[in-house]
């Protein structure tokens, strides 16, 4: 969580909870190695960010921002 701190530019509780949110949408997994955790985009999170991504295209093509 200490680089997300740092490039994500928020507050340790702050990003606690969006991390919480997202483990439990089940979009990223937690995973504990060496005292450390990684976390890792799911396949539903990858899904998500696609269709995202198709949703912020067509919404540009209509003059519109996300």
């Amino acid at each position: 969580t200490t680089r997300l701190l740092a490039q994500a530019n928020l507050s340790h509780s702050r990003l606690s909870k969006f991390l919480e949110n997202l483990t439990g949408s089940g979009l990223i997994n937690k995973i504990e190695y060496d005292g450390k955790n990684t976390f890792v985009i799911t396949p539903k999170g990858r899904q998500y960010l696609e269709d995202y991504m198709k949703f912020s295209n067509v919404a540009g093509a209509f003059g519109l921002e996300l």
